[in-house]
């Protein structure tokens, strides 16, 4: 890496609980405690969008899918796991079965 990089991401109401940067494209997202998801652009560091589910709740982990391709997958305090379309914001699917928060997940 050449140069010294400075922007900021991971603007949240509450804690960041995880942030995921893309190997493919200038693309970094952060998951919050506030149950949203940011999306920076880090050409320039700015918000590209935010994606929020639901009012209560937030996220635990988050990490690019291999594969659902450029799409990210969310772990939440509920007990779900969403996979998120970071460039429309748009939730393509949502697993459920857990009764309270995912700490951790696989990726997949």
């Amino acid at each position: 890496m050449t140069g010294e990089i400075n922007g900021v991401i991971g603007t949240h109401n509450d804690s960041c609980e995880s942030i995921a940067i893309s190997l493919n494209q200038p693309i970094a997202c952060s998951a919050g405690i506030d149950s949203k998801i940011n999306v920076y652009d880090l050409t320039n560091f700015t918000l590209r969008l935010t994606v929020q589910v639901g009012q209560f709740g937030g996220f635990t982990k988050l990490f690019w899918s291999k594969f659902y391709l450029n799409c990210l997958v969310a772990a939440s305090t509920l007990g779900d796991v969403n996979v998120i379309d970071p460039r429309s914001g748009q939730i393509l699917k949502t697993i459920k079965g857990h009764v309270a928060a995912i700490n951790d997940i696989t990726e997949f």
